[in-house]
């Protein structure tokens, strides 16, 4: 991390806990992916995680001890609380924060879909 005259003392302060937490949800990957889990993404603070729907109790509960062994490592023994959202076909994942993103994006291709289609027309 540098540090200058305009670094704000809680960024100094925050930088340990957003290390460590990057390095335990980089061993939460790696030990999800030996557990044979299809780990699709990080996301923040949290795995993405696929699997079939029949067997998703067990692999949530697979992914589970991954974050609690990537805890135990990182963290010296203490094992952080793990929530979960399951999502099954044909559902989406939703988050109230980024629905504005989503359509933004959504419209921003639309545009760009309708440019192209012009362009082949000429």
């Amino acid at each position: 991390m540098q540090i200058d005259e305009g670094t704000k003392p809680r960024t100094i302060t925050n930088f340990p806990m957003q290390g460590n937490g990057a390095k335990l949800l980089r061993w939460a990957c790696s030990f999800a992916t030996e557990a044979g889990i299809e780990v699709h993404a990080p996301v923040q603070d949290a795995l993405l995680i696929g699997g079939s729907a029949d067997t998703m109790d067990e692999v949530v509960a697979k992914a589970k001890r991954a974050m609690d062994k990537a805890c135990d490592l990182v963290l010296d023994g203490f094992i952080l609380r793990t929530d979960t959202k399951i999502v099954k076909y044909p559902e989406l994942y939703s988050d109230k924060r980024g629905e504005a993103m989503w359509e933004r994006v959504m419209r921003l291709l639309e545009e760009l879909e309708a440019m192209e289609l012009k362009v082949e027309l000429r």
